[in-house]
């Protein structure tokens, strides 16, 4: 996923990069989904967009299980057919539970493409020490 600078340059064009999970001040993700015509020349939109990620977190967790009758002696209580009486007993047990954690992130929301910019002209060379001393010396090559 790249991610750009929302200022952009003097020229038009945005710095960008690959995000890897640390996004600095005045930056912003872009949409893996978002198209880009003449990137990174254009005039960005970005808004803090809420994302959800999965937490996992330790919960109390009241549950319920079937469990023999016992009588003041201590010995279970059986049926008329012989089979222990059940009653159900709740307790509390702590389980890892996975939770959606919100967070934000910088995202481009909006891009308006620039024309790209002519490219500057190629200065002339530097006249080589030879060029400079025939040039003093009037011969032309």
């Amino acid at each position: 996923m790249k991610m750009l600078e929302i200022a952009a340059l003097e020229n038009g064009a945005h710095r960008n990069q690959t995000f890897h999970g640390t996004l600095p001040d005045g930056w912003a993700v872009v949409p893996e989904d978002m198209e880009l015509e003449n990137f990174p020349f254009g005039e960005v939109t970005a808004e803090e967009v809420t994302h959800y990620r999965d937490k996992q977190v330790l919960r109390d967790v009241t549950k319920t299980r079937d469990i023999p009758v016992v009588d003041e002696d201590g010995n279970h209580v059986l049926d008329e057919d012989g089979n222990p009486v059940m009653t159900t007993e709740e307790y509390t047990e702590q389980e890892w539970v996975t939770e959606q954690e919100p967070y934000g992130v910088m995202t481009v929301t909006g891009w308006e493409p620039l024309p790209m910019p002519e490219p500057a002209p190629k200065p002339e060379p530097e006249p080589s020490a030879n060029d400079v001393l025939n040039a003093l010396l009037g011969v032309s090559v």
